[in-house]
């Protein structure tokens, strides 16, 4: 209820920053000025439509698998895009001479925007719709949103028009931005998904640890330990890219094989599943593998969900290791 009331509030900050940003990209298209032709115009809107389909080409391709495991990250990220977007678009007209260049770069933001809110929304909507129907509550929320953001157009009409002066339109803007982050930070630090991400598979791990090995924090708890913005610095990481020596290598039947070289590289063997990716981050982590399946069963007793994998965030890369015939 509380990301709810928190989504809609952003929605309704947003379509008020929104306008103001889209009256100035009106007067930078020449609206108001008799020497604007509509060529000029047409041309800058293709330029736009150009950079916003490569960015959405490219962003895809390297930030779709991130988008579940790290859906609360992105989240935000996808409000802070869209909000820079917004602040180049109101400066256009008082930088005549970058007017192209900043409004081809806020087109490229709005598609990372784009990428970035899709998927993380989708994971967030799952999360809610576990014991009820995903296309309802999609449907539902759409609904929410596209009331309180006719409601904020509505307000809007009736408080743009009369902010002209460019330092009110700054600080005006400033506060709609402000306001429309701090609301996205609340409603997304009180999330408290359930499934297993590399951030929240290293607390538990660290937790049940210090614990002795007896339990771990609960999807509420957790939740208040994260950071939204996850530095995985010193951490193994599941991306492949190149393999030590044989003798660096540290083979393992149960799925996997890891390799420490500065940092550990997990190399997942063919049929993996959720479970193997735990258990190769655990055992990258120096975790004492004894105790793991007690630390799965604790983990599912508070009610966190081991069997949807969100460890692996980048396209995997393929090995094939065969061995030769002797003769």
């Amino acid at each position: 209820v509380r990301y709810q009331i928190f989504n809609g509030l952003q929605a309704f900050c947003s379509s008020l920053a929104t306008m103001l940003s889209s009256r100035a990209v009106l007067e930078g298209f020449g609206v108001g000025n008799a020497n604007a032709t509509s060529n000029a115009a047409l041309i800058i809107t293709v330029m736009q439509d150009v950079a916003s389909r490569l960015t959405t080409i490219v962003s895809a391709y390297f930030i779709g698998t991130m988008l579940v495991p790290e859906a609360k990250t992105y989240r935000l990220l996808a409000d802070v895009l869209n909000d820079s977007a917004i602040v180049l678009d109101t400066l256009t007209p008082h930088y005549p001479e970058y007017r192209v260049p900043m409004l081809c770069l806020s087109a490229s933001l709005r598609s990372l925007c784009a990428i970035a809110a899709g998927g993380s929304k989708t994971a967030i909507s799952v999360h809610f719709a576990r014991r009820g129907d995903l296309g309802d509550l999609n449907a539902k929320d759409s609904s929410k949103e596209t009331v309180l953001a006719l409601m904020g157009m509505l307000l809007g009409s009736l408080i743009v028009p009369k902010v002209t002066n460019p330092s009110a339109i700054y600080l005006l803007l400033s506060g709609l931005v402000t306001m429309h982050l701090l609301i996205n930070y609340l409603g997304i630090r009180g999330l408290e998904l359930v499934t297993l991400n590399r951030q929240r598979a290293t607390l538990l791990w660290k937790s049940f640890e210090v614990s002795m090995h007896a339990s771990v924090p609960t999807p509420a708890v957790l939740a208040q330990q994260e950071r939204l913005f996850f530095n995985h610095q010193g951490l193994p990481k599941f991306a492949l890219h190149g393999i030590p020596s044989t003798q660096s290598m540290t083979a393992n039947e149960d799925g996997y094989i890891l390799c420490p070289h500065n940092e550990v590289w997990i190399v997942l063997k063919e049929g993996h599943g959720p479970i193997t990716q735990l258990r190769a981050w655990v055992h990258a982590l120096g975790g004492d593998l004894k105790h793991f399946q007690h630390f799965v069963e604790s983990l599912e007793r508070q009610g966190w969900i081991v069997n949807e994998g969100g460890l692996v965030t980048r396209l995997p890369r393929r090995v094939i290791i065969s061995n030769p015939k002797s003769e």
